[in-house]
């Protein structure tokens, strides 16, 4: 071609404008990223899928207002299908060509919303039936159009063509069978799982939906306010938002709430929101923050109602979200304005100061630590049971050390005072701010656990010695973690606690490291600056220790030596019961110090149970040695509690009566015990019975009465008289003595029987022939 020409070519070719062409679409792509990046679970076809035909359904409604919706699911993982039939509005041919086989045309949007005008839809972007495609080989759809003959089959195997026929459908509506590829995922249309998906997400759409042909729908249909048996019970979760668009579930998401309605947990129906593409949660515009802020004002609104209709409940919703809503007070303002004199707070439990509501508040459970009896006190209540001092505020006494409340509680009923408990996060802050508010008069706010605290009083005269020991019990604790211990003396109630732990003012600080330190979420910067701040304010700080000058105990261990072991081990102990009753301060580290002590004191103990046994066994010797002196030169003992009187007679039946006689004279006259000489038979001879007997039992000596004559019966050696029966009225033998039968052995407190004469003759003894015979007898 000549070159003219070319360039001509050129130039015309240059002047003709840009070339017009459509994009094409890569449909295996497409589905890629559905699954990979859209939907971020494969089961969430099934949502989609139930959403298409609740819209149909809702469609068909608007022209057929008797229409009782239904959408069936039948689910077969063993042959690897699932299938979603409705009997909404169906399409025809061109419904299918224009909508369901383009992708981002939605029929619902330009259809329902647009021309129809249908409220209570559900789908937007037109893209939900792909989702089907996410686990599918295959999926078909047969549907009807409302009003139409013709029924259609709409097939595709997984790519970018498809098939339309016509097809003979009895009724109007829709049926979509999906047929799962991966033989992993047949797991998803497991009836469990199915439902498990419909609760979720469509529990309280209108429609029923059945699944395997059940009787009973598997959704409730209802939202909870529209229930009128529903009950409200509440549980200590995080915060959980529940949020639904036109009855269809989309997402959790608290952060709808403002940041200090903590507290509050529910659900959100809203059609005003827009959802993103994947139906997991909502576009954050200007709709969406109007929406927090009107949420926050109606949560102010409703409790502020509830002050004036019905105190008791607002009582127990202030009780049972006690830290979600003081954090709601701090960080919102015109929400603590409206509730401060409203808030409730842990008081000491003061004798008479009881209300009805106390009694519900022994039923509820303390949300800290559990210790001595509290009651929930609103501030203006409390300032109402303060003592009022002429030209002076009222005091409003409060403590901030976390887990004190057993010791200020317990100093405060001593008192008689009643003492706030502002210690847990942001109450101490919450209660200064309350003494400032305009409304409330003037108060004096004392905190008993800072220096100068207002159940502390000042040393007496007497009370130098406690002074030193303070001093000295600074210089040998040394607490655990390093640091040190600065002991003052003071007064304070009541008595019998000797000391008690203040609040450090690095305290808190240290708290949040710890719970830092405790959370493995932490990230490693964070956890590195919290043990900085540990090591840091146990060097730069001490912490403080008051000792009782009113506790006797303490008093009486100032007056001991403290160079003593002993003694400087009782200071240790001081130290380890004030930690046990402030609950703060008792760390992994000081608990194995006080276990630790308190084994020593343990042993401590044991050696001296030993050796005051030892001492009493050696007294006991002692006294044995005195007695056993005095028998051997033949001084009397005194008279025995207990008295034996020993009988032999042969053993023989005919015995027996003289035996009984002379039992009911010894025993029940005398008051003394019978010893027979047949309980015990050491030989067969009777002589040889007598000997034995006689060299076993000890000597027992007796008094004669004045004016009784005295005659010893008994033979053998050491033979001692025996004192004459008493003149008193028989009466039963004294306690400790029981007899066993009638001719059982009585034993007493004297362990052995004594060897002692039998008396007879003597005046008040009643004795007949036979008991004369038979003691000459023997």
């Amino acid at each position: 071609m000549p070159k003219k020409a070319v360039a001509k070519s050129q130039n015309a070719a240059s002047t003709a404008g840009p070339t017009v062409k459509e994009m094409t679409l890569d449909f295996d792509g497409l589905m890629s990223i559905l699954a990979n990046s859209l939907y971020s679970e494969k089961k969430v076809f099934i949502r989609e899928l139930v959403q298409n035909g609740h819209d149909s359904i809702r469609r068909r409604e608007k022209r057929e207002p008797d229409l009782r919706g239904r959408i069936d699911i039948e689910t077969r993982p063993e042959e690897g299908w699932i299938s979603f039939a409705d009997n909404g509005i169906g399409m025809n041919a061109e419904d299918l060509h224009s909508y369901l086989s383009r992708i981002g045309a939605s029929g619902t949007k330009a259809l329902g919303r647009g021309k129809e005008g249908v409220s209570g839809l559900v789908g937007q972007f037109g893209i939900g039936f792909l989702s089907g495609f996410i686990v599918a080989e295959r999926v078909e759809v047969r549907t009807r159009k409302l009003g139409e003959a013709k029924g259609w089959l709409w097939r595709n195997d997984g790519g970018k063509q498809y098939t339309v026929a016509p097809c003979p459908l009895k009724a109007a509506g829709t049926t979509v069978k999906v047929f799962v590829k991966d033989p992993a995922d047949r797991v998803l249309l497991e009836p469990e799982s199915v439902t498990g998906v419909l609760r979720d997400y469509c529990d309280m759409l209108r429609v029923p939906i059945h699944v395997n042909s059940g009787t009973a729908p598997v959704n409730t249909q209802v939202m909870p306010w529209e229930n009128d048996s529903t009950s409200a019970y509440g549980v200590r979760v995080p915060r959980h938002v529940r949020i639904y668009q036109d009855r269809m579930f989309v997402a959790n998401d608290a952060d709808l709430l403002p940041s200090w309605a903590e507290f509050v947990s529910g659900i959100i129906e809203t059609s005003g929101l827009t959802p993103n593409a994947a139906r997991d949660g909502f576009i954050r515009n200007k709709a969406w923050s109007d929406l927090r802020e009107a949420l926050g004002d109606l949560i102010v609104a409703s409790l502020e109602k509830l002050s004036r209709t019905n105190r008791k409940q607002l009582s127990y919703i202030l009780k049972f979200h006690e830290r979600g809503i003081k954090a709601a007070c701090y960080h919102h303002d015109p929400f603590f304005r409206k509730f401060a004199h409203l808030l409730e707070w842990r008081v000491n439990h003061l004798p008479g100061a009881d209300t009805e509501a106390d009694e519900e508040d022994a039923l509820d459970a303390d949300l800290r630590s559990p210790g001595i009896a509290f009651h929930w006190r609103t501030l203006p209540e409390v300032l109402a049971a303060a003592k009022a001092e002429p030209k002076r505020p009222k005091r409003l006494l409060a403590f901030t050390t976390y887990n004190a409340a057993n010791q200020y509680f317990e100093m405060a009923n001593a008192e008689g005072v009643q003492v706030v408990d502002a210690s847990d996060l942001l109450e101490d802050r919450l209660i200064a701010a309350y003494a400032k508010l305009p409304d409330v008069p003037a108060i004096d706010l004392v905190y008993v656990d800072r220096p100068g605290g207002g159940l502390f009083k000042e040393l007496s005269a007497g009370d130098e010695a406690v002074r030193r020991l303070a001093e000295h019990m600074s210089q040998v604790i040394i607490p655990s973690g390093g640091g040190r211990l600065k002991v003052e003396a003071s007064r304070f109630e009541p008595s019998t606690l000797p000391a008690v732990l203040l609040n450090a003012e690095r305290g808190k600080a240290e708290r949040h490291a710890r719970d830092v330190l405790s959370d493995p979420s932490q990230p490693s910067s964070m956890r590195e600056m919290a043990e900085e701040l540990l090591r840091n304010s146990r060097a730069a700080n001490a912490m403080r220790m008051t000792s009782n000058a009113a506790c006797p105990f303490v008093q009486q261990l100032a007056q001991q030596d403290p160079r003593d072991k002993d003694v400087r081990h009782l200071m240790l102990g001081v130290y380890n019961g004030a930690i046990l009753y402030n609950a703060e301060m008792l760390t992994p580290r000081t608990a194995k110090i006080f276990h630790d002590q308190f084994g020593e004191f343990m042993e401590s103990a044991l050696r001296n149970i030993s050796a005051a046994g030892q001492l009493q066994r050696e007294r006991d010797a002692i006294d044995r040695d005195r007695r056993a002196l005095a028998v051997a030169q033949g001084d009397d003992a005194p008279d025995a509690h207990h008295r034996i009187i020993f009988l032999m007679t042969p053993f023989r039946k005919e015995y027996a009566p003289l035996e009984e006689a002379l039992r009911q004279v010894v025993e029940e006259q005398w008051g003394c015990q019978l010893f027979l000489a047949r309980d015990h038979h050491y030989a067969p001879a009777l002589r040889e019975n007598v000997e034995r007997h006689m060299k076993t039992g000890p000597r027992l000596p007796g008094r004669g009465q004045s004016g009784q004559p005295e005659r010893d019966v008994r033979t053998g050696p050491g033979t001692r008289p025996v004192p004459p029966p008493s003149r008193h009225p028989a009466q039963p033998p004294p306690p400790g003595r029981r007899r066993q039968g009638r001719e059982g052995r009585i034993t007493g407190r004297l362990g052995r029987p004594a060897a002692v004469g039998l008396q007879a003759g003597s005046r008040g003894c009643r004795t007949d022939r036979a008991l004369e015979q038979g003691a000459s007898q023997v």
